[in-house]
């Protein structure tokens, strides 16, 4: 995960992994989190600042397109927080992966070819 993580991030690729213990995910019986670093500036900086992860979705419903301005943001997700900034660039949606004891496992093809 870790050699992949550097080739790749900051970018389009989501990592399923183990959470370790004491993590929110854990109690909630969650078996593996999406662990991403986006190439988004002001993301990565709230989350230096804040000196935590921050968890979110991505501004879409289940398999539909990526809402890509303001208005529809506001329109579709009304009360949501938006930060300032460009949408970002890709077309296609992030790749998730699961890394297997010798093996990678698409979840999702995206747009990074692992």
């Amino acid at each position: 995960e870790l050699r992949i993580a550097r080739q790749h991030w900051p970018g389009p690729l989501t990592i399923l992994l183990r959470p370790k213990t004491g993590i929110a995910a854990r109690s909630l019986g969650a078996k593996k989190i999406g662990v991403r670093v986006p190439s988004h500036a002001v993301a990565r900086s709230v989350a230096k600042k804040l000196k935590s992860p921050i968890t979110a979705t991505s501004a879409n419903r289940s398999g539909e397109p990526p809402t890509k301005s303001r208005r529809a943001l506001k329109r579709e997700f009304p009360g949501i927080l938006i930060v300032p900034g460009r949408c970002g660039r890709q077309s296609r949606p992030s790749t998730i992966i699961e890394v297997e004891k010798t093996s990678i496992r698409i979840i999702r093809q995206g747009s990074v070819h692992v």
